[in-house]
């Protein structure tokens, strides 16, 4: 009976860490999207949630289910994943799913406050490639990193190694027409990644960016203050190691406000604003392919 109380125990303790890990809160760790909701702009933007770990080993999630702080750079199923910068007192502001009719905005902020960010585009889902590619053009002239974020942001995930290739490659041939190079950089939607993804997005010469610090602007677009916490916790912790930030250049509030309050805070603290490419210490040449 001892034996079996204990083991009773031990079941609810495990549970409860469980529990405890999942719904956590830290910026820290990694999270993936849940794919069922919308803004009212029709931007797909979701909530997020602990991955499916079902099919998966526990590297894709990211740490999340344990609460692991992952190395800056690592190789996974000969993937090269990057979570953070390797350059000290840097940080890389990143945008995911544009371009929009807020990037061109984001673009004179930027070119105001002398500050070079990432742009993760998307070829065909808030918008058309093609309706913005002047602002694509823009970024790149303007010395901005132009990275991949597939042409439809689906779920790589959940999808063959051809029909991944097909994603990429569509958007790949996007990018080349527009500015007549194809991105070294990507980053996968929702975070989502599988072995086979890994070995796919390897296989065709692509770094997979995440991050280490996510804004939630998505969560809740109108509120600056709070989405600016992860930002302030980066550089305020004491910690001088780069950090790769996470925001979406199809939320108003965070180009029009978010972006110059988090410039501001981070140049307070005596970090320096670059891209993802140069907060790896890696050459503009390094950032794409012919």
């Amino acid at each position: 009976m001892t034996s079996m109380i204990r083991m009773v125990l031990a079941v609810l303790l495990f549970a409860a860490a469980t529990a405890t890990a999942v719904t956590s809160t830290n910026p820290e760790i990694l999270t993936t999207y849940d794919k069922s909701l919308s803004t009212t702009a029709n931007i797909s933007l979701a909530t997020k949630s602990v991955p499916d770990l079902s099919g998966r080993d526990e590297s894709d999630a990211d740490g999340s289910i344990l609460g692991l702080e992952l190395p800056a750079v690592y190789e996974s199923d000969g993937a090269t994943i990057i979570s953070r910068c390797t350059v000290p007192d840097t940080v890389a502001l990143t945008y995911d799913d544009g371009p929009f009719m807020y990037t061109d905005t984001l673009l004179d902020i930027l070119e105001e406050k002398g500050v070079k960010a990432t742009f993760f585009i998307l070829g065909d889902s808030n918008s058309r490639l093609s309706d913005y590619k002047e602002m694509v053009q823009r970024a790149h002239r303007e010395g901005h990193q132009i990275a991949s974020h597939t042409w439809s942001h689906k779920d790589l995930s959940m999808m063959d190694s051809q029909q991944i290739r097909e994603e990429m490659t569509e958007l790949d041939h996007a990018i080349e027409n527009l500015l007549g190079v194809k991105p070294v950089y990507m980053r996968p939607p929702f975070g989502g990644l599988s072995t086979t993804a890994k070995k796919t997005l390897a296989s065709m010469g692509y770094n997979i960016v995440l991050w280490n610090h996510d804004t939630n602007d998505w969560r809740h677009p109108s509120d600056v203050n709070e989405n600016l916490i992860p930002i302030r916790q980066a550089v305020s912790s004491g910690d001088t190691q780069g950090h790769i930030i996470l925001m979406h250049d199809v939320i108003e509030k965070t180009v029009t406000e978010l972006t110059l309050q988090a410039i501001e805070l981070v140049r307070s603290k005596g970090f320096r604003m670059v891209t993802v490419g140069e907060c790896l210490g890696k050459p503009k040449s390094a950032w794409y392919r012919e």
